[in-house]
């Protein structure tokens, strides 16, 4: 048998990591009880995505039509801001002018990483199904704080809106959708747009109208900045995270700041909501608990989760890996939800 070559021993290695739902940032951190710099952890997490989110390349449909790299605040000129671009994708064929439901999704990377363009490939299988979707790029830690990404967040909102006819965007039809961190920036910008008192304290001024919201995605969120129930290395990379997003590692303390714990201030009118997290994933207990806080408000939810011996374990945005049958399941529900509220 060939010996196997050092590229394919790395993807092995890589592989591996995500599928025991560690990423090379916590091995980083278990092993030396230090944090790397932003730059590594960056890097760490560009190695992940590039094998998860280029493994969905073979699942892509044809017919897929799309705008990139539209930038979609005319008024920043700083250039640190260089995030501040959408990708929008709709079914080919689609006719001028018409407006499709559309799935509007921020990206994760613990506030500090991530790239729009890493929704890419998944944001194309679900347009397939006859949706306009857009993946949302925003300013990361530590060149931009708390709550600049959710002010990004909605300029986006507002350039859709004014944009709903060339990129077959329909505005009464929108879903938010998030993994990660990217799931924290989704519920609380939904919670604004539903409650502008809360948007006022936020200092963020909302681009939609309170219910035009038809529904929210949430993927293995991080919804309350106490971090309950996050232990080991995963609590430690999302520590560090909040003291270059926030300012400080306990952002709860702050009152100014509590209010990125959106766990604490779901609106009763927040839109019906789709959530799921694995059962090997760190933040479990957060989707838990997000869960529990929707349904005491009375919010409509679809929820999806396994039991704990549930094998193989499923990890931190299992619903990328969809050589997973778990994976799929989640897909198929997500298709139900989007279709029972924006049908």
């Amino acid at each position: 048998m060939a010996r196997p070559t050092a590229r394919t021993i790395l993807r092995r290695a890589a592989v591996a990591l995500i599928a025991f739902g560690c990423t090379t940032i916590m091995v980083l951190v278990s092993v030396t009880n230090a944090f790397p710099s932003v730059p590594i952890v960056r890097a760490a997490q560009v190695s992940r995505a590039t094998i998860m989110f280029e493994a969905e390349a073979r699942y892509v449909p044809r017919g897929v039509s799309s705008a990139t790299d539209l930038a979609y605040d005319a008024q920043s000129s700083d250039p640190r801001n260089r995030h501040e671009t959408l990708n929008a994708f709709w079914p080919t064929g689609t006719p001028s002018g018409a407006r499709l439901p559309t799935v509007v999704w921020i990206h994760g990377g613990a506030w500090i990483g991530g790239r729009a363009s890493w929704l890419n490939n998944h944001l194309q299988i679900v347009a397939k199904r006859g949706y306009t979707t857009v993946t949302v790029g925003y300013t990361l830690a530590p060149d931009a704080r708390y709550p600049t990404p959710l002010r990004q967040v909605m300029a986006a909102l507002g350039y859709l809106n004014t944009n709903a006819d060339r990129l077959h965007v329909d505005p009464a039809r929108i879903v938010l959708a998030g993994d990660s961190a990217g799931a924290q920036l989704a519920a609380q910008t939904a919670a604004m747009i539903e409650d502008p008192a809360y948007a006022a304290q936020v200092g963020v001024t909302p681009t939609l109208a309170p219910g035009t919201l038809r529904g929210v995605l949430l993927y293995c969120g991080v919804y309350d900045w106490t971090l309950r129930g996050v232990r080991g290395p995963f609590r430690s990379l999302l520590l560090r995270a909040l003291l270059l997003y926030t300012g400080t590692s306990h952002p709860a303390t702050v009152p100014r700041l509590a209010t990125g714990s959106v766990l604490h201030f779901v609106p009763r009118g927040f839109p019906p909501t789709f959530i799921t997290a694995g059962n090997a994933d760190p933040l479990l207990s957060q989707s838990l608990a997000m869960r529990t806080a929707l349904q005491d408000r009375g919010v409509p939810v679809d929820s999806l989760f396994f039991p704990a011996d549930y094998r193989p374990g499923l990890p931190h945005e299992y619903e990328f890996q969809l050589q997973r049958p778990a994976a799929r399941t989640a897909l198929t529900r997500t298709f139900a939800f989007l279709a029972r509220y924006t049908g």
